[in-house]
This record gives C-alpha cells, sequence and structure tokens, in this order.
C-alpha cells in the first residue's frame, strides 16, 4: 500500500513539475502576443499631460471596436484605448487601470455585457494569460481570481509547450490579428483591416445570474475617478444584432440595475446591436466599416452628455 501511495505522489510530483515548467518556459513564438500590449498602453498612461485625456476602459469590444483618432480630432484630446482581451475579468480591467487616472481625465467604461454575468467578472483563462505576461499584476488579485489562475495553470501550461515546440518549425516573424503589433499608437486594433472577415460571425447568449458585485465594484471605480478630479462615462459595447436578440432578456435585466446607479450612462444597448455585416469574427469584434461606424456613434453620445463643456473647464 505504502508502495503504491508513492507511486502516486511521485507520478503527482512529475506532473506538477512538468506543468510548472511548461507554465515558465520561455517562447520566442508567443513573446509578441496581444498581451503584451499592456506594456505600450500603460507607456501611453504614464505620460502626464496638462490637458485632459479620454480613456477607454474594456475589453477586446474597444481594442477591435473603437478607431481612436476620430475622438481625438472631434474633441482635441488625445486618446489611449486600454482593451485588450474581455477574458481578464472587469475586476482585473479596472485595477489594472486605477493607478493611471490623473486630474481632469475622462474614463469611458465599457466592459463586455458578460462581465455582468456568473463569474466572468473574476476572469477566464485570459487571466492567467495577462498575468504571465505582466506579473506585477499578481498583487491586485482576490481569492476568486487566484483560483481561476489555478483552475486554468494545466491548460495554459500546455498551450505554452505545445507554443514553444511550434517555434522549431514555425516563422517568428508572423504577425497575425492578435499580435502586440496589431494596435495603432492610440492602442486600437486595426491590423485585420487588411483580413477577410469571418463568413459567420457565432453568436452568444447571456444566461446566467447577475452579479450585482460587478455593478457595485463599477460604482466604486467611478467614485474613485470623481475623487480625482476625472469623469467616467458608461458607454456599452457594439454586440451583433442576432447576438442581442438571442440575449436581450439578459441584457435589459442588466440595464434596469446599472440604470439606478449615479454615475453617467450615455445611449441604451439597443442603440449599440449592429448588424452581423459589421462584425469581423466575433459577436464583438468589428470591421473598419465597423469601428467607424461605432466610434461615430459615442462621438455622438458624448456630444449629448455635454463632454465639450467638460474639456473646457478642465
Amino acid at each position: 500500500m505504502n508502495r503504491f501511495i508513492k507511486k502516486c505522489l511521485l507520478f503527482f510530483l512529475a506532473i506538477s513539475t512538468i506543468l510548472l515548467i511548461g507554465f515558465l518556459i520561455p517562447s520566442n513564438l508567443i513573446k509578441e502576443n496581444l498581451h503584451y500590449s499592456i506594456y505600450d498602453k500603460h507607456q501611453l498612461l504614464s505620460a502626464e499631460k496638462e490637458k485632459p485625456r479620454i480613456i477607454l476602459v474594456g475589453g477586446s469590444n474597444l481594442s477591435f471596436g473603437i478607431y481612436s483618432p476620430l475622438i481625438e480630432k472631434e474633441f482635441e484630446v488625445e486618446v489611449i484605448n486600454t482593451g485588450i482581451h474581455a477574458g481578464y475579468g472587469l475586476k482585473y480591467i479596472i485595477d489594472d487601470v486605477k493607478p493611471f487616472i490623473q486630474k481632469g481625465d475622462i474614463v469611458i467604461l465599457s466592459p463586455e455585457y458578460s462581465h455582468f454575468f456568473n463569474d466572468f467578472f473574476y476572469g477566464s483563462q485570459a487571466l492567467i494569460q495577462g498575468l504571465s505576461v505582466y506579473p506585477t499584476n499578481w498583487k491586485n488579485l482576490n481569492w476568486r481570481q487566484i483560483l481561476i489562475c489555478i483552475k486554468f495553470l494545466p491548460k495554459e501550461a500546455l498551450v505554452k509547450i505545445k507554443s514553444y515546440l511550434t517555434t522549431f518549425f514555425k516563422s517568428l516573424n508572423i504577425i497575425d490579428i492578435y499580435h502586440r503589433k496589431s494596435f495603432n499608437i492610440h492602442g486600437d486594433a486595426v491590423n485585420h483591416w487588411n483580413h477577410p472577415k469571418t463568413k459567420a460571425i457565432p453568436n452568444d447568449q447571456l444566461s446566467g445570474k447577475l452579479n450585482k458585485h460587478a455593478i457595485e465594484y463599477v460604482t466604486e471605480f467611478a467614485n474613485f475617478i470623481e475623487k480625482k478630479n476625472a469623469h467616467m462615462y458608461f458607454s456599452f459595447p457594439c454586440l451583433n444584432k442576432s447576438s442581442y436578440k438571442n440575449s436581450e432578456v439578459a441584457i435589459n435585466t442588466f440595464y434596469n440595475q446599472i440604470s439606478l446607479k449615479d454615475f453617467e450612462i450615455i445611449g441604451k444597448p439597443i442603440d449599440y446591436s449592429t448588424n452581423d455585416s459589421l462584425h469581423f469574427d466575433t459577436h464583438y469584434h468589428l470591421t473598419k466599416k465597423g469601428q467607424y461606424f461605432r466610434t461615430n456613434k459615442l462621438i455622438d453620445d458624448l456630444k449629448k452628455h455635454g463632454l465639450e463643456e467638460f474639456i473646457q473647464l478642465k
């Protein structure tokens, strides 16, 4: 019996060691993936500016959904798009950007709807991917986020092992649409403009329990921003019409709850329900034409809510 237990422990130790090595092993192939764009976006955020800045905060619905030069031209202020991946979870996304908020900044928070249902607020596999690239943010995690990282550690280790082995057979100069260099100087994803779009956009259907803690965390973030003598607008992501129709009940439930809060909400969910033809490869990622459409819609909403007057006051 003792011999059997020893063998089991040795087997467990061997597997754990392989997974740990796999997670820690460097891979030149993935060194420039989109997660590394956090360094570029932090560099933009770190620069102190006398004028107000517009900072876009959310997941890839923003990076693949906004073309910042249009906003910059309209309001004559710097625009920084911090969106990278919704799978980090909204808590991580907010915690990451908080230290960079300056007096006079205009923060436009536009999370994916899924951040407000079940536990996606705390993240998914992308969370551990982001942390492996930017380990400084481990200090911001709570126990729920740590459990998510533990859950996905084996799967992520195997992915990295596979990626490392691929480096021996694949060119390292490939730049796809999910690459660090896919972003422009504002942080918008634009490299996919030169790629053919997916013929059939996958549909989504929101389900599960509304996470009211996520809404409260947004409220706390808005209060934090106001104390910095800055301002936050809450805006909705662009969701393709097929997914919106599937999720309309859940979205309305969310909207009814978030509308009760004191922070400023611009537009309505239905206003940002877009034709499937404007989407590139997911229900949140837009084509060039889609990015222009959403950006212009956002500009109109910001004008209605007095952004120009706010900028002049600052």
